[in-house]
């Protein structure tokens, strides 16, 4: 029997959703660290007011680095097929889940964004998780 979803398009899409989710994240870390006020990407400290920082500056530097640097990273890695990709694919998933999950907590909001990310999170561990059934542990 055929399996509907190849190794090769659930690897493409996590490729695509990778890129995604790191461009969006370096653009948006590097706006914050370039201007911590938030206002170039238009949005106030204000927003910060429930949370333990008093600008962007910081959260920039994580969405940087850890969601923006990590899933580029985690791309490449996949393009190129490297041992275990399917794992990183399943980590970065999480990552991006725990980065909104405590972002959403530390703001009080949830929106569209929020949402997406999860979808996006959620969907990137789901196919690490098949991709790591589909063709073991080995790559």
């Amino acid at each position: 029997m055929d399996n509907p979803f190849p190794a090769d398009r659930l690897r493409i899409t996590a490729i695509m959703l990778l890129l995604i989710i790191g461009i969006n994240a370096l653009a948006a870390g590097y706006g914050f660290m370039a201007d911590p006020s938030g206002a170039g990407l238009g949005i106030t400290t204000d927003y910060l007011r429930h949370s333990p920082f008093s600008n962007f500056f910081i959260p920039g530097i994580v969405l940087f680095a850890m969601i923006g640097m990590l899933s580029f990273l985690a791309a490449i890695i996949v393009i190129l097929r490297e041992r275990h990709y399917q794992d990183l694919i399943f980590l970065q998933g999480m990552i991006l889940v725990a980065w909104i999950i405590i972002q959403m907590i530390l703001v009080r909001d949830i929106n569209l964004l929020h949402i997406a990310c999860l979808v996006i999170g959620y969907a990137l561990t789901r196919l690490g998780r098949e991709m790591t059934m589909s063709l073991g542990s080995g790559g």
